[in-house]
């Protein structure tokens, strides 16, 4: 059952996200099947895996920057402690 999850979640979600990932990017058929068989292993799910991730990996570091500035901004503001 787990198994077929995850071949629904490849296949529904990230198929679909590597592939316009991957046309926004170069927008070029015979380039994109280079690009997909050298760096993906011929699979649009591994492209829209990658392009998730990334995507993650920028609201995460954005997310924790907002919290140090806000941390900073707070201890000059209000000061250590009282």
């Amino acid at each position: 059952m787990e198994i077929l999850i995850r071949v629904l979640i490849r296949t529904i979600i990230l198929s679909p996200i590597g592939r316009l990932y991957l046309w926004v990017k170069y927008r070029d058929r015979k380039q994109i099947k280079i690009i997909l068989k050298n760096e993906y292993g011929n699979r649009y799910s591994d492209a829209g895996i990658m392009m998730f991730s990334e995507a993650f990996g920028i609201v995460f570091l954005f997310s924790i920057a907002m919290l140090v500035i806000g941390c900073i901004i707070s201890i000059f503001k209000f000061g250590i402690g009282n």
